[in-house]
């Protein structure tokens, strides 16, 4: 099928310098180019207050079963039950607006990536260090457990990977957090930040975002002038995998069923990070 999707306006401005805000990550799992539309292979929150510097990793599992949300212009089956990747086929903007309905909460950008976004990025920092809890292999690599280099392909590779590992996809999303942290721990040093505009020249064809560049220039700018260190947590949504009616595909798949005290912990971490407290239910990276 094809989709064409008219973009809504969906960002929610912040002063990123002073105020906390939240950046929707959403993973294209298509290989062409980053303005299809295809399925949201990952879904993250990223919620950042520039006053205490902290960072909360939300990984929201893809096979979520959630009620779609979406203006009519979308096409998307408003209200009805399906898998959370499923949003992506009529565009990011569904994502988000769905998220938000079951996460009773207000995402102010989002970032939409795909698979060479990844790669580029690690590349273009000359690598990322990631902390690997358990070794695995996957495809021609092999992953030892501790601290490990990564590069692009490498770091793709080890985001990806779900078969190796009893919890599947829920530890996917743990290691494309790892990924994430290793990419902001490089990216906070003084020598790359002073060539961010580079890097996103580099990347222009690669991710798409509605947050505005001058957001972004303020960011950057605010962190060279402080040099400070960041607290980075990171936390996963829950549910129960089983099988339901998933509206796009018009029959029964395997779905995860969310996991309300799950979601619940979730939002009380986010409202503490923007009241500049630590996430009482989250891990420290």
């Amino acid at each position: 099928y094809t989709y064409y999707v008219k973009k809504a306006d969906t960002s929610s401005t912040a002063d990123v310098t002073s105020d906390a805000f939240t950046v929707l990550i959403s993973g294209s799992d298509s290989r062409g180019s980053i303005n299809e539309t295809s399925r949201s292979d990952v879904d993250m929150l990223v919620t950042v207050n520039p006053k205490t510097h902290v960072v909360l990793m939300t990984s929201i599992p893809r096979d979520y079963y959630v009620e779609t949300t979406c203006e009519a212009s979308m096409g998307c089956g408003n209200g009805e039950k399906d898998k959370l990747t499923h949003t992506g086929l009529h565009g990011i903007d569904t994502t988000e607006m769905t998220i938000e309905k079951f996460m009773d909460m207000d995402i102010n950008y989002h970032v939409k990536v795909g698979f060479s976004t990844l790669s580029n990025l690690v590349d273009e920092l000359g690598g990322i260090t990631v902390n690997n809890p358990q070794s695995f292999s996957t495809g021609n690599y092999s992953f030892q457990q501790g601290t490990i280099e990564l590069n692009g392909e490498q770091a793709l590779a080890f985001a990806r990977e779900r078969y190796s590992f009893t919890e599947g996809d829920k530890e996917r999303g743990r290691n494309q957090m790892r990924v994430l942290t290793g990419i902001l721990n490089k990216v906070m040093s003084p020598s790359i930040l002073k060539n961010y505009q580079g890097i996103m020249s580099t990347l222009a064809d690669s991710f798409q975002t509605n947050m505005d560049t001058d957001d972004i220039s303020a960011l950057v700018k605010e962190q060279l002038s402080s040099q400070a260190s960041w607290k980075i947590y990171t936390t996963s949504l829950d549910g129960t995998t089983g099988t339901a009616y998933c509206y796009e595909l018009g029959d029964n798949a395997s779905v995860v069923f969310p996991d309300d005290n799950s979601i619940s912990e979730a939002k009380t971490n986010i409202q503490a990070v923007e009241h500049g407290e630590d996430p009482p239910y989250a891990s420290q990276s």
